[in-house]
């Protein structure tokens, strides 16, 4: 979040309007008056800031790459004498709700860590 906030911060702070309003002298000396004819607008840029962003940017695209690298899902070989191995749900619903009721049997499920698998059921059917 740190990374994100700058990184906005510096992009708004790279690219920005310039306007400008004219005065010219008068006759006498210490005054001026405006003249809208020369008033100008134009889009400016900070060199720093536009740096600092893709700095920024560099530094955020490999810190997720690290992320994703260590802390990441990691591919399970599934061995020939293992039955059942752990089925990837991704967003099915119907394997999310199967997870998240418990078997009836279970009492104490809510204080261990919960892992996918195989559970028999009291008549010797499998249940997921």
């Amino acid at each position: 979040m740190v990374l994100s906030g700058l990184l906005h911060f510096f992009i708004s702070q790279s690219v920005f309007v310039v306007q400008t309003v004219a005065y010219v002298p008068k006759y006498e000396p210490q005054r001026f008056e405006r003249n809208p004819v020369l008033d100008a607008s134009c889009i400016g840029f900070s060199s720093l800031g536009i740096t600092l962003a893709l700095g920024t940017g560099c530094i955020f695209v490999l810190y997720l790459l690290f992320v994703g690298a260590r802390f990441g899902p990691t591919v399970r070989k599934v061995r020939a004498n293992e039955p059942c191995p752990m089925p990837l749900v991704s967003t099915c619903s119907a394997a999310i709700s199967a997870n998240c009721h418990a078997h009836p049997d279970d009492v104490d499920c809510i204080f261990l860590p919960m892992q996918w698998g195989y559970v028999a059921g009291t008549n010797g059917a499998t249940g997921g």
